[in-house]
């Protein structure tokens, strides 16, 4: 297998995830055990929000990164003692994480919640599984056309008209416009 790659976007948030002690870790975990699973990973940043004393930004960039991992984690065939290392090898590399003492508690806090899989992992895999489609619905808008029918003596005035309704539906044809 390749070596995992973490997108630029998402190295704050894997910085957040290797400073997170034991007590935060755990407390984001006891936050989102519960937490039903949505298609929108603001709904778990809410929830830690809530309940983590966290700024905002923190909070975002750590879930956000989170459902990534997660979301990568399942297109592979890895097991979490797998996947985990290969995420603190790309940390160091790519997110230039030198002190060991942050990939040793990026590893630590990663074993934890990625084993958040009704809330983390739902959240992570339901958009892919929404969308593996050929075909799928992005917009949808109701053109009328009204236009009136005259008579041919000299009178300008409408004797009927035809009401005609356009159904225009926008898509997605494998995930380009």
């Amino acid at each position: 297998m390749m070596r995992l790659k973490i997108p630029s976007r998402h190295f704050p948030g894997i910085r957040v995830l290797s400073e997170l002690s034991n007590d935060e870790a755990s407390a984001i975990y006891d936050t989102l055990l519960p937490v039903r699973p949505s298609l929108s990973p603001y709904n778990l940043i809410s929830a830690v929000n809530s309940q983590v004393e966290f700024s905002k930004e923190k909070t975002q960039n750590a879930i956000l990164a989170l459902v990534s991992l997660y979301s990568a984690w399942a297109l592979t065939d890895l097991s979490l003692d797998d996947f985990v290392p290969k995420v603190v090898n790309a940390a160091r590399q790519d997110v230039k994480i030198k002190n060991e003492g942050d990939l040793v508690s990026l590893e630590r806090n990663l074993r934890l919640l990625l084993q958040l899989e009704r809330s983390v992992g739902v959240t992570a895999r339901a958009p892919d599984v929404m969308t593996t489609f050929d075909h799928v619905f992005r917009a949808t808008r109701v053109v009328s056309d009204l236009r009136p029918l005259f008579t041919t003596a000299v009178d300008p005035r409408p004797l009927a008209a035809v009401v005609t309704h356009l159904l225009k539906i926008e898509f997605d044809k494998n995930h380009q416009r």
